[in-house]
């Protein structure tokens, strides 16, 4: 069993060389038989340099002409995937020892794609519902990393591409392939393999209402419509109920930490899908604090805060 690791990059290279590193490192422990795609949308050639100076047959390089977009080089890094099984990683992913040799365990079995992600009970799960998958996993699905393919999901590209350009391009292939079979068998592995090798640089910047209410909106409603609009539904609300990325004191957390610049003007543009991927309603006062510079903020909002939880946690 071959597994295709894919690495879509943009003028990343240190990332690229840990990512590749990591991978090679670990594959020749557990004696994994693998290749490793690297999709270049780079403006300069110091990617290349790096693939080169590792001369390593299992690693298959290509440049796109110039910079596709995020989308279109990960649908490319699908079409030159060869393996079995189709891992998209991406240059900040990286993935266990431990946590690969239960992964190959798991696609012993031949499921159509395995996803993961730590469960409270600590068991895993096999679905055959299409929709039940999305409605109990689906906003995990938004993590890059979270989901290995069988290779027949190449077969539905070609229904891909209307996902292009809202940043969620693997929910499409994922769904769009699963959503062609008879019936499907997914398995659920109850822990998380992958950790996550953070920088600086975050991809969305000041258009967090853009990414994770219109986009994700978008994405998920264009989804087959073999699945129900109740999973649909709880697929959309669920990544704001899971990881409160539209709750007070998670706005205010990572812009009195600098994290995230939340933007007024990205707000009102998007302001009509906070309602449809959150249980909140659009609150003028509240926003208006979210939004207050970082002076006034923190002191009159963050710190009460802190100072709550260190006497809760005290107690």
């Amino acid at each position: 069993m071959k597994i295709s690791f894919l690495v879509p990059t943009y003028n990343r290279p240190d990332f690229v060389k840990m990512q590749l590193d990591n991978i090679l490192e670990i594959t020749s422990k557990v004696g994994c038989d693998f290749e490793i795609v690297v999709g270049d949308n780079s403006t300069n050639e110091e990617t290349k340099k790096i693939v080169e100076s590792l001369a390593n047959s299992n690693i298959v390089y290509f440049s796109n002409e110039g910079n596709v977009g995020y989308d279109r080089n990960i649908m490319n890094c699908f079409k030159y995937a060869e393996g079995d099984y189709i891992w998209l990683l991406g240059d900040k992913n990286h993935f266990y020892e431990k946590g690969l040799k239960e992964v190959l365990n798991y696609l012993a079995d031949g499921p159509d794609a395995l996803v993961f992600a730590e469960r409270e009970d600590g068991l895993s799960k096999s679905f055959t519902d299409v929709s039940e998958l999305l409605s109990d996993y689906g906003f995990r699905f938004s993590r890059l990393c979270n989901t290995i393919l069988k290779k027949d999901c190449k077969k539905t590209l070609s229904l891909c591409e209307k996902y292009f350009d809202l940043h969620f391009q693997h929910i499409g292939i994922i769904f769009e392939y699963l959503c062609t079979l008879d019936s499907i068998n997914v398995l659920w592995m109850p822990s998380n393999v992958c950790f996550y090798w953070k920088n600086n640089k975050i991809g969305w910047g000041s258009k967090v209402y853009t990414y994770f209410a219109q986009y994700w909106f978008k994405a998920i409603m264009m989804l087959p419509n073999r699945l129900t609009l109740d999973a649909k539904i709880k697929c959309l609300k669920g990544k704001n109920d899971k990881h409160h990325i539209f709750h007070p004191y998670a706005i205010i957390k990572h812009r009195c930490s600098r994290q995230i610049k939340y933007s007024i003007k990205d707000l009102k543009e998007n302001r009509e899908y906070l309602e449809l991927t959150s249980h909140s309603t659009f609150n003028k006062n509240f926003w208006t604090l979210t939004l207050l510079p970082n002076w006034i903020l923190y002191p009159v909002t963050y710190l009460p805060y802190l100072i709550y939880r260190k006497k809760k946690n005290s107690k």
